[in-house]
């Protein structure tokens, strides 16, 4: 029976060993740490790739109502006609993401609920992001709306989800 305590024992402690290498090897982090994912990935908000597309994330606002109160969850994602633009979209996130709040919640649940009131939506959201990436020097709904933008490499915006609760 002596003999056999210590090839036990061994053998416990390189299971021991085995298990403990897994779950290092499962907790940490994937990449070499120099991934360009952006740290903002918790709200949804992150680079995909050079693929020319740009999450904003999810958003969950209150709509403009003077009645009972409406509420807005949607995911908004910014097409890129460049590629070369996702670093610099995605260092302004957290402008945009204002920008965007204020658009969704200047708006109506009415004025959400028809596919022309979305497209609509779409374009105030194009055109606060070209204004904070500098390719609009005045706000879309400012009183030098008319003003000529440079090319903007902001071709779409897009929604991954849209979801109105009256």
């Amino acid at each position: 029976m002596s003999y056999w305590k210590p090839v036990v024992m061994l053998i416990a402690a390189l299971l021991l060993l085995i298990v403990a290498a897994l779950t290092i090897n499962y907790m940490r982090p994937i990449g070499d740490g120099t991934d360009t994912q952006s740290s903002y990935v918790g709200k949804g908000a992150a680079m995909e790739g050079n693929s020319g597309f740009v999450s904003l994330g999810e958003f969950l606002v209150n709509l403009n109502s003077d009645e009972e109160s409406h509420y807005l969850k949607t995911s908004i994602s910014l097409k890129l006609d460049k590629s070369g633009y996702n670093k610099d979209v995605e260092a302004r996130i957290p402008e945009m993401r204002h920008h965007v709040n204020l658009v969704l919640q200047s708006q109506t649940a009415d004025e959400l609920s028809t596919g022309e009131g979305k497209l609509r939506l779409a374009e105030a959201i194009k055109g606060h992001a070209e204004y904070v990436m500098g390719f609009r020097k005045t706000l879309p709904d400012s009183d030098a709306a008319g003003t000529p933008i440079k090319i903007s490499a902001i071709s779409d915006v897009l929604f991954t989800s849209f979801i109105i609760q009256r």
